[in-house]
């Protein structure tokens, strides 16, 4: 089965509720597949990110960090403020950062992605559910990773 690239790039980016929609930040690199991993994975893991996909052959870093609070303040934007700013303590929220990278002449056409799949308060809303936010990358953490490859 062949995927079309449309979907592998729909793949990557995620999806989220916000009506904001961000184009993938690609960027050419003079750097192999392998050094492109490897400089992405210093630079996530600096930023306090768990590196949780790492392969040199493919050109693959995936990345996920998790916190309570508003650790992620830097990393997301929510609808119901900037940042966590005004979250309340028992907020948590994730965001996934991949990078994939394939051969171009002389290094690497390197395209990083972010996603937060969940931002949530323990508090019970209607129907007793944890209260959910609409939440989206901030772009501070594609920076992050284009800046380190440069």
């Amino acid at each position: 089965m062949r995927l079309c690239p449309a979907l592998v790039v729909l793949a990557l980016v995620g999806c989220h509720s916000s009506s904001l929609s961000r184009a993938v930040p690609r960027v050419w690199v003079p750097h192999s597949k392998a050094e492109v991993v490897r400089l992405a994975a210093a630079a996530v893991t600096s930023a306090g990110f768990t590196v949780t996909k790492s392969d040199t052959t493919a050109g693959a870093m995936g990345a996920v960090r998790e916190v309570a609070g508003g650790g992620n303040a830097p990393y997301i934007r929510c609808e119901q403020g900037q940042g966590q700013a005004r979250a309340p303590v028992t907020f948590s929220s994730q965001v996934f950062v991949t990078v994939a990278v394939r051969d171009s002449a002389g290094g690497g056409l390197v395209g990083v992605a972010a996603e937060v799949p969940f931002a949530r308060s323990q508090m019970a809303g209607p129907h007793g559910r944890p209260v959910e936010w609409t939440c989206w990358t901030s772009g501070e953490i594609e920076r992050i990773v284009i800046g380190a490859l440069q």
